[in-house]
């Protein structure tokens, strides 16, 4: 009888032309390895689940039944296959087969085209058959700690991972001789380092570069929920909300990759450049998704030569001069003159930003009274700027990288300029004329707008960080915060300061304890009143979410690199 490839394929989850090869009879005995796991462990139900047709003609064949492989044993001896049907590994255990590439054994196993029955269409892969590891110990010290440190919010370094193996007492000595500072082998250090990167892979981490370098507080979904509220009250009455945050642009961005012969040990570039030169660029965005055009603060004196030159700038641009490129009292009042210049007379704008030491400056209050008829404006909490400005959120990042397109794109066309005139000794120091980084922005700012008019994300987070004060917003702002308390960071923030205000409670009620009983304070712990002095402190740090110094400096870690506070 002819086998039916296509029900087949269909039944086990393969493509019709890997059937046919499969199980043709001159290929048969080749491919036992690749089958023999699937239609080993495969039962009737799957069958029926995949071709329905055959239950009512089959209804005398019972669910469990099997197909007997038993001539095939002998085969598929010495590999493992992970199959859809193998009902003894687990959905994660088959995963972690799936994805490891590191094992060597004596032949090569295959795994089906789907981990699980629900998963539908996944390419075939092949994996390697699995070893038990060579130090089952110190792997299982390793794999506990880095998942310990990630729980806490914490992630562990490699180095810390490194001391706490071999520091550990249940570190055997086979390892410490194979891996540890006394180690006789010359290739210590790269073992260990090869070692840990498997160890890592099989517990399902990887190296990553940190991505969150604000200093978030521990409070900061009663920040978040603040700020929130502050927002939507406060800017009722608006006609147009606007967010802007300052962000730090280099003038040369480089990249660290570049293309390299295998082999080659050391690799960079004769061609040179300024890596820390660059300006600071406002990015300001309203919540219809409409983001204004680029404020530049360069290098150079406020009202000199260059600030009156460039008043008259033939670009979109405003380009604005201070002695280290950062915002100061003038620099504020002159952003917020070419903001009222954007909308019509009689337009009233709402103004969201950070607590920056120059929005917060004396000379700025008085001049946002002075302008309180037609701007009003809010300040995000310091420490979760990360965590619920637009800006930060959805722009910034996406900014940079056109910015970064833009930059290579000129450096291409001027390094070919330079080689076509002089083709042997051409300059080969790259210093961005100003006026051409200036367009470069524009450019990169002018694509990410035509990006944002075709969709809706910036719309999308004013309301996920609850800023739109036009429409309902609490399912969509709820929702983002469960999102970010189901990450691990910003759970363990959490956790913790649960656990402190749990602590202050715990201080209260002992006062109260002492005050209904009549006991005079000196019966109780010296560390008791001055526990009570501090939290009492901190209850009302709490309630007014910014008042402290160290909280509006923790509000600019993002920029405090090129805007350090007024003196």
């Amino acid at each position: 009888m002819a086998m039916d490839f296509r029900a087949a394929a269909a039944v086990l989850g393969l493509s019709v032309d890997a059937v046919r090869q499969w199980f043709q009879k001159q290929h048969t005995h080749n491919y036992v390895k690749r089958w023999y796991s699937l239609v080993k462990h495969m039962r009737f139900v799957d069958v029926k689940e995949a071709i329905p047709s055959v239950a009512e003609r089959f209804s005398h064949i019972p669910d469990d039944a099997t197909v007997d492989v038993s001539e095939y044993d002998s085969t598929n001896a010495n590999f493992l296959v992970c199959s859809k049907f193998d009902g003894t590994l687990s959905a994660s255990e088959k995963g972690a087969l799936l994805n490891d590439r590191s094992r060597s054994e004596t032949g090569v196993a295959s795994a089906t085209a789907r981990q699980h029955k629900n998963a539908s269409t996944t390419p075939l892969k092949h994996i390697r058959a699995r070893r038990k590891p060579k130090y089952p110990t110190e792997e299982s010290i390793a794999q506990s700690f880095m998942q310990l440190r990630w729980d806490s919010g914490d992630p562990a370094s490699r180095q810390e991972i490194y001391d706490e193996v071999l520091s550990h007492p249940d570190t055997t000595q086979a390892f410490l001789d194979a891996y540890g500072p006394t180690s006789q082998k010359t290739s210590a250090k790269a073992g260990l380092a090869g070692w840990l990167t498997r160890v890592m892979e099989r517990a399902g981490f990887s190296e990553r570069k940190k991505t969150v370098s604000q200093l978030v507080p521990d409070n900061w979904e009663s920040l978040v929920r603040q700020a929130a509220a502050s927002v939507r009250e406060t800017m009722q009455d608006v006609d147009v909300l606007l967010n802007a945050d300052q962000t730090f642009v280099l003038f040369n961005n480089e990249t660290e990759r570049v293309a390299a012969k295998r082999g080659a040990r050391r690799i960079g570039s004769n061609v040179k450049y300024n890596p820390k030169k660059g300006c600071t660029l406002m990015v300001t965005v309203d919540s219809r998704g409409i983001l204004l055009k680029p404020f530049l603060v360069l290098d150079g004196k406020f009202g000199k030569t260059l600030h009156q030159r460039y008043l008259t700038w033939d670009g979109p641009s405003e380009v604005a001069f201070q002695e280290r490129h950062w915002f100061d009292d003038q620099i504020v009042r002159r952003y917020l003159e070419w903001l009222r210049r954007q909308y019509p007379t009689g337009t009233k704008v709402g103004l969201v930003w950070d607590m920056a030491p120059c929005h917060k400056s004396r000379k700025t209050e008085e001049l946002l009274q002075q302008e309180s008829a037609w701007l009003k404006v809010c300040s995000i909490p310091g420490g979760v700027t990360s965590l619920c400005q637009p800006c930060d959120l959805v722009l910034n990042a996406q900014i940079k990288q056109e910015l970064k397109r833009q930059y290579f794109g000129w450096r291409l066309e001027e390094l070919r300029r330079r080689r076509e005139a002089n083709p042997i000794g051409y300059e080969r120091r790259i210093d961005v004329p100003r006026d051409d980084f200036i367009r470069m922005v524009e450019g990169a700012m002018s694509a990410v707008s035509r990006e944002l008019r075709g969709g809706t994300v910036v719309q999308d987070c004013f309301k996920r960080v609850g800023f739109n004060p036009f429409v309902d917003c609490t399912d969509a702002f709820e929702e983002y915060v469960r999102s970010l308390k189901s990450k691990n960071l910003y759970k363990s923030l959490h956790d913790r300061h649960q656990a402190e205000l749990e602590k202050r409670q715990v201080a209260l009620d002992l006062d109260a304890q002492g005050s209904g009983t009549g006991l005079e304070k000196e019966a109780l712990p010296e560390s008791v009143h001055s526990k009570r002095s501090l939290l009492s402190a901190t209850n009302a740090l709490s309630e007014s979410g910014d008042s402290s110094d160290d909280a509006q400096v923790r509000g600019c870690s993002d920029s405090a690199e090129h805007t350090p506070a007024l003196k």
